[in-house]
């Protein structure tokens, strides 16, 4: 299944809003005492006190300031120091009790699980968006006839397998191209083998094309594939896919000496023999990144905790392991504006989510689903 073309949707508004709302919530809430919370408060202030008055700092990778934020041991001291001096006043606010409070959401309803749809019309000039999740890929292809025909595009895809082994699909679409960097000309395919992606991505990036969201389920031959390619002129990547953990890291290494970034990513295989693909992009700009690793939910949840601690970092992928383990794309934001991450949700607890976090006018712009465990980030 396919589309393509290019099509003139009202565009994504810029996002004015400074402050970081995110939401703990289905992260669970990993111990953490009082006195370890105002020692790396302290120690990050003082750190700050010192560059702000123009003295020398180091700061080892071992010291409490540098563990702060997940990749200093990556980005080094200079930026470390960059980032606090850019939040004191936020930590400021947070030590004096003045921070806004973090907003916690009642527990999920139950709602019908399986195909559901909802559509979001935000503020005036905003896109309009269409989600779902659950469909066969019987209704994904007539849910993709309708939007395409419709003007919509496919900002994100996620392809999972049910209990019967059944392929199910989660996306969102939108009616502006913005929310994936510009309107776009783009194709869209679904269940495909490995082979089979390998042919659309021959295919596809010899017409200039690149893949923007990669998603795959399923174990060896079983594996299956669902894409979305975008024709996009000067935009430097790599993609691979079928690589184990180890390969995922030592190319997120080399990766990173070239000015590229992992922007797709997601886990398929068995929980014994993990596998991704990936997809790296040039990196606009000279924010940092992090990428973490096969972490439980309690594991991520600490994560998530640290590096939001500062207001700087923020999820951009999330992806779900069969065994229900997440890793994560995080990157060091001057303006990260507002933002919701959510894990372990279930399908019903993804619906609830996304109906609370609608009528905020918020929505998700990447869902990752494996074995009914959903993961979503929503932004305005």
């Amino acid at each position: 299944m396919r589309a393509g073309g290019a099509h003139s949707p009202r565009p994504l508004p810029a996002d004015g809003t400074q402050e970081s709302a995110t939401d703990p919530g289905d992260h669970g809430r990993a111990p953490d005492s009082d006195t370890k919370d105002a020692t790396k408060k302290r120690d990050v202030l003082a750190v700050a006190a010192l560059a702000a008055a123009g003295l020398p700092v180091s700061v080892p990778d071992s010291s409490a300031a540098a563990r702060i934020m997940p990749g200093d041991h990556l980005l080094g001291n200079e930026h470390l120091i960059r980032r606090v001096m850019r939040t004191l006043k936020n930590l400021a606010a947070v030590l004096s009790g003045t921070a806004a409070a973090v907003s916690v959401a009642a527990p999920a309803q139950a709602t019908p699980a399986g195909a559901s749809q909802a559509q979001n019309a935000h503020a005036q000039g905003a896109p309009s968006i269409v989600a779902y999740h659950g469909l066969t890929s019987a209704q994904q292809t007539e849910r993709f006839n309708t939007l395409s025909a419709q003007g919509y595009q496919p900002m994100t895809v996620s392809i999972s397998t049910d209990s019967s082994g059944r392929s199910r699909y989660a996306a969102v679409w939108s009616t502006s191209g913005g929310a994936m960097g510009a309107d776009l000309p783009w194709a869209m395919y679904q269940d495909m083998s490995s082979a089979g992606y390998q042919t659309r991505f021959d295919q596809y990036t010899a017409q200039g094309y690149l893949p923007a969201v990669v998603s795959a389920t399923g174990s060896g031959a079983g594996a299956r594939f669902a894409a979305i390619f975008v024709r996009k002129a000067g935009v430097r990547y790599v993609a691979k896919h079928n690589i184990t953990p180890e390969e995922l890291e030592s190319t997120n290494a080399t990766i990173r000496k070239n000015g590229l970034w992992l922007t797709s990513v997601d886990v398929y295989g068995t929980a014994d023999a993990p596998r991704y693909a990936a997809v790296w992009s040039s990196k606009p700009g000279g924010f940092g990144w992090h990428v973490s690793y096969a972490l439980t939910q309690e594991k991520h949840n600490v994560e998530f905790k640290d590096a939001t601690a500062l207001g700087a970092w923020r999820p951009t992928v999330i992806t779900v392991w069969p065994n229900a383990r997440y890793t994560t794309v995080w990157r060091d934001d001057d303006k990260p504006g507002s933002w919701y991450s959510y894990v372990g949700m279930t399908a019903a607890g993804y619906q609830s989510r996304f109906n609370e976090l609608k009528a905020k006018g918020f929505y998700p712009f990447q869902i990752s689903v494996e074995n009914g465990i959903y993961a979503a980030i929503w932004a305005k």
